[in-house]
């Protein structure tokens, strides 16, 4: 839980995620899950890759319905996986960004 625990200032805000260590990565997991993950607008992402995974078995995927489970299944943790990813990379990039932005207000 994020309660609790306080990030550094947002001075040195972008100091501390080019960092990148395992303590900085967990807590912007933390970040997703808590705040991100499961709300309405992320559903509806959720939904769009559900019908592209349906899609991608059915053309690809002539098996049993337990193969199918089991494809399906590892896809859908692929997917999971990989959205949390994207976050935490666009997360980084947007401190970034706003970093530069605060230390060059001009370019």
């Amino acid at each position: 839980m994020l309660e609790g625990r306080s990030l550094p200032g947002f001075r040195s805000f972008g100091h501390w995620v080019k960092k990148g260590n395992r303590e900085n990565m967990s807590i912007i997991r933390e970040i997703y899950k808590e705040m991100v993950q499961g709300k309405p607008y992320m559903n509806e992402i959720s939904k769009e890759t559900e019908k592209e995974i349906a899609r991608f078995l059915e053309r690809e995927l002539q098996g049993s319905q337990e193969e199918y489970e089991k494809y399906r299944d590892n896809l859908y943790g692929a997917a999971a996986i990989a959205e949390e990813v994207g976050f935490i990379k666009g997360f980084c990039l947007a401190v970034e960004l706003i970093e530069t932005c605060r230390l060059n207000p001009y370019t």
